[in-house]
């Protein structure tokens, strides 16, 4: 099954392109998840069938996505607004988030002390993000990252930047819930604690 595109009319052959992405990021997702039941020691099958509809297939009964972000720079000259973001601060609701990004700078994760750290960037590299369900499954012992974008210094604040985002998620049935038995959150359905965050960050 294939991921519907929204680019089929507009760029041409962008569609088997974008899918070609899709599934490319899809396999370092499943190694991931391999990655994390190695170092949690829990029993795989658990975690791999969690998120079936990503394993199996691209994508059923999961909203995991492929997501292309434009962020304009500011014109040429001129200062950013106080407190100006090109996105604001938020941590993602899935399992882990892949970011592809261009050369240009802006990019910020905040670390446990509240420090905001830049992510310079890296050419051939992915940035991996862990998300809101991942830090629920392994009962904090994985942080859910918050991260946003800035306008840096220098010549790259008036310069568009562009990213693809691979959002790795439960299936929508899952249930989320500590992996390790320690019931330090009550066990939800994904979707409805994916719309549970939805509706906490519009407040």
């Amino acid at each position: 099954m294939k991921k519907e595109m929204i680019f089929t009319e507009e760029v041409e052959n962008a569609d088997e392109t974008l899918y070609t992405v899709l599934n490319e990021l899809r396999k370092q997702f499943i190694r991931v998840l391999e990655l994390i039941i190695m170092a949690l020691n829990i029993d795989g099958n658990v975690l791999l069938n969690l998120h079936k509809g990503i394993v199996e297939d691209v994508c059923k009964n999961n909203h995991s996505q492929l997501r292309y972000a434009f962020y304009p720079g500011i014109p040429e000259g001129t200062e950013p607004k106080k407190d100006q973001l090109r996105f604001g601060e938020h941590s993602d609701y899935g399992t882990v988030s892949f970011v592809v990004t261009d050369n240009v700078s802006g990019f910020e994760f905040q670390s446990t002390s509240g420090e905001w750290l830049a992510v310079p960037p890296m050419p051939d590299a992915l940035i991996m993000i862990v998300c809101d369900a991942l830090q629920r499954f392994t009962s904090d012992r994985y942080r859910a990252v918050p991260h946003r974008g800035v306008f840096s210094e220098g010549q790259d604040r008036f310069t568009d930047r562009q990213s693809i985002v691979f959002f790795g998620c439960p299936d929508d049935d899952a249930i989320v819930e500590s992996l390790d038995g320690d019931r330090k959150y009550s066990p939800i359905p994904f979707l409805q604690y994916g719309k549970q965050l939805f509706l906490a960050d519009l407040q």
